[in-house]
């Protein structure tokens, strides 16, 4: 089988899972709103403080995204040091973002604790928060990988196929993220 074709197989099959992880969160997100705004819950709402942590992790993943982004384009460009540099710091970035993240949500699951009594539950957006960050270890898993291959030179300008594989999904992680910190923001 053609080379060609089996990289455009595996972009196939990389949207293919991104499209039913969509629908999975969609349908996540939908039920939340649900339980949060449906009959009987308008009795039950609270108001969270947003740790400003949730802002910074943010901030350091859409940085992160566009490290790896700007890693894609210096491959392409055949500029290795620049691409090897921009890999390495995506990679960083990932991990501030699981830390920053965790240290948040520690401090959002106490405030949600303390809350209980009075009705606020977040329990289902904390669900999708905990599927998010086993999809993110994932993407961080696959993005070592990347940076161990292209350390190793395995990438260049004819063949860097999975490094624009794990961008697309880390550009998804991104928009999963935005929204449910939207929703989070909006319904807290």
């Amino acid at each position: 089988m053609p080379a060609r074709k089996v990289l455009q197989q595996g972009e196939l099959l990389l949207y293919l899972f991104i499209a039913s992880l969509g629908v999975f969160f969609a349908a996540g997100l939908a039920a939340f709103l649900l339980v949060r705004f449906g009959p009987g819950a308008a009795a039950s709402i609270q108001t969270s403080k947003v740790p400003i942590g949730l802002w910074v992790a943010t901030v350091v993943l859409l940085a992160g995204s566009a490290s790896l982004q700007f890693a894609l384009r210096a491959v392409r460009r055949e500029r290795q040091q620049a691409f090897r540099q921009a890999l390495v710091a995506a990679a960083c970035l990932g991990c501030c973002f699981l830390i920053i993240q965790g240290v948040s949500l520690a401090e959002l699951l106490a405030q949600h604790f303390r809350a209980v009594g009075t009705g606020h539950s977040f329990g289902l957006l904390f669900a999708l928060i905990m599927l998010h960050a086993l999809h993110f270890l994932g993407g961080l898993g696959v993005l070592a990988w990347v940076v161990r291959d292209g350390l190793q030179g395995r990438f260049d300008h004819e063949y860097h196929h999975g490094v624009k594989l794990c961008a697309i999904y880390w550009h998804f992680l991104d928009v999963v993220w935005l929204v449910m910190f939207g929703t989070f923001l909006f319904t807290a």
